[in-house]
């Protein structure tokens, strides 16, 4: 699929494909739907909030890579950057990068979760904050809550393929092997 790339913060380039807009523009159709059948908002209000709670999950999603950034810059082998796909991202490094031992997988793929854990406290505080501003603002602050939490603390730390848990758990397994190189 073709790659557009949207620019760059530091040293982390941001890029997309054609499946991150729809993906996007879906999720963007179901939290308003959600809004409007479930929680009884208003049309015009279901849109907005419909939008608002599709930019916190792109905010979440891209404070959770810039925990691997930071886990990785850490460990002095950076990210490259940051493709959007779908509703998620995937987080680039050098394709020329070394042969890496299994701590700096480790330590890298924890950085996301870590960030989305921290990102949950401050989301925790947001719905006690909001409460008394209204019901709108308390859906918008628990749905963040939420959003961090359950996909992209716990969510990411599940043991498949494509997660980080399943990176961590790769590697940890891959540490008792000794002389064991795995490109």
């Amino acid at each position: 699929m073709k790659r557009m790339k949207l620019g760059k913060v530091g040293q982390l380039e941001f890029e997309t494909d054609i499946s991150a807009l729809i993906g996007l523009s879906l999720l963007w159709a179901f939290f308003s739907w959600g809004a409007t059948r479930l929680l009884k908002i208003h049309r015009r209000e279901a849109l907005a909030g419909g939008l608002l709670a599709t930019l916190l999950h792109i905010f979440s999603t891209i404070g959770h890579h810039m925990g691997h950034a930071r886990a990785a810059t850490v460990t002095g082998f950076p990210m490259q950057g940051i493709r959007f796909w779908g509703v998620l991202a995937t987080s680039v490094y050098p394709e020329d990068e070394p042969t890496l031992p299994a701590t700096i997988h480790i330590q890298r793929a924890v950085g996301g979760p870590l960030a989305s854990a921290t990102l949950s406290l401050f989301a925790g505080l947001l719905v006690v904050i909001t409460r008394p501003l209204g019901y709108f603002l308390q859906v918008l602050a628990s749905f963040f809550f939420l959003d961090n939490l359950l996909a992209f603390t716990l969510g990411a730390l599940m043991p498949l393929g494509f997660t980080d848990g399943g990176t961590i758990l790769y590697w940890l397994l891959q540490r008792g092997r000794p002389n064991l190189v795995i490109e």
